[in-house]
């Protein structure tokens, strides 16, 4: 997906133009399994796992502009279902408020719009379904206790240090479900929390290696669970690595994240109920691992070497995952439960190669320019985010 891209932008980064650079990727990619990779028609297979599409539907009434990526549109559900948070224009047909969310060609953006949740009680969400048009880096939403006024365009973040991850994206199109609806039994009515009119950041990154303007949108529709089907409260992890990475050019790298200050606490077991990696264009590969206390030896338990597009790896009684291949590059990981005991470890790290002849790699959210070595997931029963942080 972005191998051509990459090429394209690092030389529009260095002589600021880009001559004959094309998004390869395909627009308009609303696309459903419709029963392969073992999947039934209206499921998807990503990450081990059939991940149902129902609150994905595209939207009835298209949207006709002139920017790729007009199928993405969701349709949000039926508010006693359901949310959605719309990051992009209001009015298609007033070029004004269309021109406040184009990004031109060599630019690479960073920015948010704030917003309230609509549920105007407590509720949970068990699953969640993101679209976004061609060019997106990624999405992520987060929830902030200070409040502010709701955006009308995308602005800086500015978020603060008390936000907390709600979800994200990396993919055009992502599906993510509870392991409930695996028919994983340990993980039936695994839900998390979401306060009534919750403040949230939706943060989106963008890049346009065309000779055209894109548009920046995005859709997030997330599901809700009765409160008397949720047996398991789940939250977000956040392992976030390489803080104080300063990589020279011409220098391969492996950065180390968690490890002691990574240490499930006591007094109960932590379920890691899926882990999905996020790096930048530098990094050739990303593993996380569990290192059982008393133990010397590390277990792996994700790697992934698609920095585009990582996947969700997802551990319950009812998935089998693939194992990880260097060769081919494929993704993998364990298969079954992973169930980290008070006093284990969790670790994680990020094989970097700066390739570049001036450029020093440090810890950004620029994906060509800089990089990251997090690790992102779902862990319970949990009341709230598991933060780990890591120079």
């Amino acid at each position: 997906m972005y191998k051509h891209i990459t090429k394209c932008l690092l030389a529009s980064v260095l002589a600021f133009s880009v001559i004959g650079c094309t998004d390869t990727r395909a627009s308009d990619s609303n696309k459903i399994d419709a029963g392969t990779g073992g999947c039934l028609t209206g499921e998807i297979a990503q990450g081990g796992a059939c991940i149902s599409l129902v609150g994905a539907t595209p939207c009835k009434t298209p949207i006709h502009t002139d920017y790729d990526g007009d199928a993405q549109c969701l349709d949000a559900p039926d508010p006693t279902e359901g949310m959605q948070l719309h990051y992009g224009p209001s009015n298609y047909d007033d070029p004004n408020e269309v021109s406040k969310f184009l990004i031109h060609p060599s630019e690479e953006l960073v920015d948010c719009m704030f917003m309230k949740t609509p549920n105007t009680s407590d509720i949970h969400m068990n699953n969640y379904h993101v679209r976004l048009r061609p060019g997106t880096h990624h999405m992520i939403t987060y929830v902030q206790p200070q409040s502010v006024p709701d955006s009308t365009e995308p602005g800086p973040c500015n978020q603060g240090a008390s936000f907390q991850f709600l979800v994200g994206a990396t993919a055009l199109n992502t599906d993510i479900s509870s392991v409930g609806q695996m028919k994983a039994p340990e993980y039936e009515g695994a839900a998390m929390l979401i306060k009534a009119q919750s403040q949230v950041a939706v943060q989106m990154h963008f890049i346009n290696t065309t000779d055209t303007p894109r548009l920046k949108e995005g859709w997030i529709n997330a599901l809700y669970v009765a409160d008397d089907k949720v047996k398991m409260e789940i939250n977000p992890v956040t392992w976030i690595g390489g803080l104080g990475m300063n990589i020279k050019p011409h220098t391969n790298v492996t950065t180390q994240g968690g490890g002691s200050t990574c240490t499930v606490p006591d007094g109960i077991d932590y379920n890691i109920i899926n882990l999905v990696a996020h790096m930048h264009s530098h990094t050739q590969r990303v593993a996380a691992f569990i290192q059982r206390a008393g133990s010397a030896d590390k277990q792996k338990v994700y790697e992934d070497y698609n920095w585009e597009e990582p996947t969700f790896i997802y551990y319950n009684s009812k998935t089998k995952n693939q194992e990880p291949d260097p060769v081919t590059k494929t993704t993998g990981g364990i298969s079954g439960q992973l169930i980290a005991h008070p006093g284990d470890q969790l670790s994680w790290e990020c094989e970097v190669v700066n390739d570049s002849d001036t450029l020093t790699l440090q810890f950004s959210d620029k994906a060509l320019t800089g990089e990251m070595c997090n690790v992102f997931g779902v862990y319970g029963p949990a009341t709230q985010p598991w933060s780990c942080f890591s120079f």
